[in-house]
């Protein structure tokens, strides 16, 4: 039987547009917590209130990138500007069967646009820890090639697994599947 733990991240790089040749150089990437807007119910036939997620739609999506030092790409993110980027980790683990280093490929992607930044403070023999929040509107997470999560705020599209959730929805608002 093999039993895959994971245990860290390796590495990690972060890439804007697409492209290689555009490197970001940052020191962690903090995504917000993904939380569902949510409505509170309360009718005839239900004992109590209920709190409940509708579906597809999330609170503001935010993600925070924090930089040894203020670059040149974090100081123009800023003011709304867009951003596009691609960010691809090495994920270790232990494969117990096999006895063994295993290795995952986390695979993230977004859009979105700088709501601020913050350069940080500049001391001598120091990091300034200097950060941009960007605001998202479009995700994609996929581990080994697998898509787990799409968002598409703009576009009602919500997958899950490869299950479309807002399909339906979107038929229903006449918008097209």
């Amino acid at each position: 039987m093999i039993n895959k733990i994971p245990e860290l991240i390796n590495d990690l790089r972060m890439y804007q547009n697409g492209s290689k040749d555009n490197f970001i150089s940052l020191k962690t990437l903090e995504f917000g917590e993904m939380a569902a807007v949510t409505a509170e119910l309360n009718a005839v036939g239900m004992a109590g209130k209920i709190e409940k997620p509708v579906l597809g739609h999330f609170e503001n999506l935010e993600l925070t990138l924090t930089y040894q030092i203020p670059t040149e790409t974090a100081i123009t993110l800023c003011g709304g500007n867009e951003i596009e980027a691609d960010l691809y980790a090495d994920v270790q683990g232990w494969d117990t069967g096999l006895q063994e280093y295993a290795h995952d490929q986390h695979f993230i992607s977004f859009k979105g646009t700088a709501k601020s930044f913050d350069s940080g403070s500049l001391e001598p023999m120091n990091t300034s820890d200097a950060k941009n929040v960007i605001v998202y509107h479009w995700l994609k997470y996929e581990i080994n090639g697998k898509e787990l999560i799409y968002i598409d705020k703009y576009n009602y599209i919500f997958r899950v697994n490869g299950v479309d959730r807002m399909a339906v929805i979107r038929n229903n608002l006449r918008m097209g599947v």
